[in-house]
């Protein structure tokens, strides 16, 4: 569906013909230059668990046999999970072994990454549609806060490299289609597939394809449907791989209310009202990103009932949607298209059809909002092909994207650091029950703990106390948050207070295995040390995997006399995590206690080297 117009195609930009093959490049900058200021960033939120504290990424190469055989969330701990995601973290182990714990490195691939996507796009775009709209969609798309979340977290190089993966395919299918060439449509099957094995919602794209076609080739939607067939191949050794890795093709694991309110709900109507309201709540930060934030948990977002005027007003645009949608499918207009994009790659994470993780983030929007875009370029355009309405057009784009890259390069400086954007994000979302837990727990981690004077360490850790009782106020069921109460408790020394909160911890989730390892450090202070033996046991039957727990139970029987049977746990915790030499350092000193002087040298030599 190619749009005519009596203008030149470029006019908005009052480019001639030499400058427009810069157009490519020009995206290309405009692209890093938005994002730059995030290179020298750390790490945020999950890069910890699938880079900095993941352990079978942390091996490099030699992990990744590791990675494609397991969920993803296995080297952080976790023996089960939902997730099977082994292509970026066979990136992040890469990017390891080249350049071990430089989180630069890795924000610069994800900077070039999210550059040359707006590059391939603006070229798929191109041949979809006139140029005009395609350049400024594509440049609404890139300068759209809501993706720098995407772009400004490492973790999130799975959403960049999927587009650009997906971007490819219907690339190549199109070339396909063109010529009959097999060799193409096997290049679109195999992006496919390896876009599924880099993060699972790719499989929408099941359905763009049809929809591609039905609009741009102007095939009838019988014809455009069975376009769909081939990419139904890629399916069976996906769902194999994953199968083998997870042990099922879909997870029963429980789903935590922290992470997404709607499991809580029990009546069917506040459940249904809920959701409605949570999907226009998505369409409203995609027309007005403004006040964002890393998290959404509860209270800032809460159930609502269907007399609730959120709930109406969001039921309301979305039956408008849907009208216009199925309207301007049978216009086959751009606006058809767009609607359509944006329901096919929003509705796997919407919570509408399947419960998710979450019930509500910004990153869900990145490849949906590609719709929008479009959208919004068709009608920019639409005004600027009328003379008398084109200084308005043109107003109105170069106001938009001037709006959108400020607001953009402002919010990236808030994923410098977990402690700047919790403590950026408080703000805005104030009754969030985790960001109020994330929060104390990074002053407690990262202020209190490193504090050089008495005064200062008080003052922290008052602080961080502060936010997470009331994490605890806001969600009186939040097992992480009265376990970290009792971790700061254990800090000041107050291990009474300590036990008390950890016990609370237990009793609101009894595999909580984090506080189990921190509740046995408590009893093995206390001398206590069957105690601890006992409860290090249970951490590690929560969580195997468990580093910590591990080196902590080798302490505990070592103490108890059982030096062989320590062993076991001081070699679990060095593969764990081989980069803690006080490991090490315990596993020599115990050889040496069995008089295996060998074995002794050895994790002792290995000590030195490393502290």
């Amino acid at each position: 569906m190619k749009q005519n117009s009596t203008q030149p195609i470029i006019y908005f930009f009052k480019m001639n013909d030499t400058l427009k093959k810069y157009i490519p490049a020009i995206l290309f900058t405009f692209s890093t230059l938005l994002y730059f200021n995030t290179i020298n960033h750390g790490y945020v939120l999950d890069d910890f668990s699938v880079i900095k504290e993941n352990f079978v990424v942390k091996d490099g190469i030699n992990g990744i046999s590791t990675i494609f055989s397991t969920p993803y969330r296995y080297g952080y701990g976790f023996q089960s999970g939902s997730l099977y995601r082994p292509i970026p973290l066979t990136i992040f182990a890469l990017e390891w072994q080249l350049l071990p714990d430089q989180p630069w490195f890795a924000h610069l691939i994800n900077v070039l990454i999210y550059a040359l996507s707006s590059v391939l796009l603006f070229n798929l775009l191109s041949k979809w549609i006139n140029s005009t709209v395609a350049i400024i969609s594509s440049l609404l798309f890139i300068s759209h806060p809501l993706h720098t979340e995407v772009v400004a977290n490492i973790k999130s190089l799975d959403e960049l490299l999927s587009f650009m993966l997906l971007i490819g395919m219907l690339n190549y299918y199109q070339k396909y289609y063109e010529s009959k060439s097999n060799k193409h449509l096997l290049i679109s099957l195999v992006l496919f597939f390896i876009a599924m094995l880099t993060k699972e919602s790719a499989i929408t794209f099941i359905a763009i394809v049809p929809l591609v076609m039905y609009f741009f080739k102007d095939l009838p939607l019988k014809n455009a449907l069975q376009c769909a067939l081939p990419f139904l191949i890629p399916l069976v050794p996906y769902f194999g791989l994953r199968y083998k890795a997870l042990g099922s093709l879909t997870s029963n694991a429980p789903v935590a209310v922290i992470d997404n309110l709607l499991v809580g709900i029990k009546s069917a109507s506040e459940l249904f009202a809920s959701k409605i309201y949570l999907v226009g709540l998505y369409l409203y930060k995609l027309l007005v990103p403004l006040n964002l934030s890393s998290d959404y948990s509860i209270q800032h977002l809460s159930s609502i009932n269907i007399n609730n005027p959120l709930f109406l007003a969001s039921l309301i645009v979305l039956i408008l949607l849907i009208i216009i949608t199925v309207n301007q499918l049978i216009k086959k207009s751009l606006i058809g298209f767009g609607l359509l994009f944006f329901a096919i790659t929003f509705s796997i994470s919407s919570n509408l059809v399947f419960t998710i993780g979450t019930h509500f983030g910004e990153r869900l929007l990145f490849i949906p909002l590609f719709g929008f875009c479009v959208i919004t370029g068709y009608y920019i355009n639409r005004l600027i092909l009328v003379p008398r309405l084109k200084n308005i057009g043109v107003f109105l784009s170069l106001a938009l994207l001037l709006a959108y890259s400020i607001k953009t390069i402002s919010r990236n400086s808030a994923w410098e650091s977990d402690l700047t954007l919790y403590s950026t994000d408080i703000i805005t979302v104030p009754n969030s029950a985790r960001l109020n837990y994330s929060l104390g727990l990074e002053i407690m981690k990262e202020k209190a703990v490193k504090a050089t004077n008495q005064i200062d360490r008080e003052k922290y850790f008052a602080d961080a106390e502060t936010y997470l009782e009331r994490a605890t106020e806001l969600y009186p069921a939040y097992s992480d948050a009265f376990g970290n109460l009792g971790l700061l408790k254990y800090r000041t020394k107050d291990y009474a207070k300590a036990e008390q909160y950890y016990l609370k911890a237990i009793e609101l989730n009894p595999n909580n295995a984090i506080v189990l390892s921190n509740l046995g450090a408590i009893y093995f202070e206390m001398k206590q040390y069957e105690a601890a033996k006992n409860t290090y046991s249970r951490a590690l039957r929560a969580n195997p995997n468990m580093a910590d727990a591990n080196a902590n139970m080798g302490a505990t029987l070592a103490t108890l006399g059982q030096l062989q049977a320590s062993i076991p746990y001081f070699s679990k915790a060095i593969e764990l995590n081989p980069t803690n030499a006080q490991n090490y350092y315990f596993l020599g000193i115990t050889y040496q206690n069995l008089g295996n002087q060998k074995k002794a040298k050895e994790y002792m030599d290995l000590y030195n080297r490393m502290k």
